[in-house]
C-alpha cells in the first residue's frame, strides 16, 4: 500500500508563514512541521502570491483558498468524468 499523508491545513500555512517572515530555512520549517522539505518548498512554489510591487510572497489564507479551490475542482472532474 502506499503511504498515508496528511494535506496541510491552515494552521499548518500560518505556521510556514510566520516562520518564512522569520527567515527561518526551509528545511528547518519543515523539521518544525514534521513534513519533508519537498512539501514546504512545493507548498510555496505552488501558492506564491504576486500582484505587482506591493503585495507579493506566500500568504497563508490566500495558500489555503488556492488549495480548496484546486481540490474541488479535481473533485467535479471526477464527478463529471464518471
Amino acid at each position: 500500500m502506499g503511504n498515508r499523508y496528511d494535506h496541510l491545513a491552515l494552521p499548518d500555512r500560518r505556521l510556514i508563514f510566520q516562520l518564512q517572515q522569520a527567515k527561518v530555512s526551509v528545511p528547518e520549517i519543515a523539521r518544525r512541521l514534521g513534513r519533508h522539505r519537498s512539501t514546504i518548498h512545493r507548498e510555496i512554489r505552488r501558492n506564491w502570491f504576486d500582484n505587482g510591487r506591493w503585495l507579493r510572497g506566500y500568504i497563508a489564507e490566500s495558500a489555503n483558498a488556492a488549495a480548496d479551490r484546486r481540490n474541488r475542482r479535481l473533485y467535479i472532474d471526477a464527478a463529471l468524468a464518471g
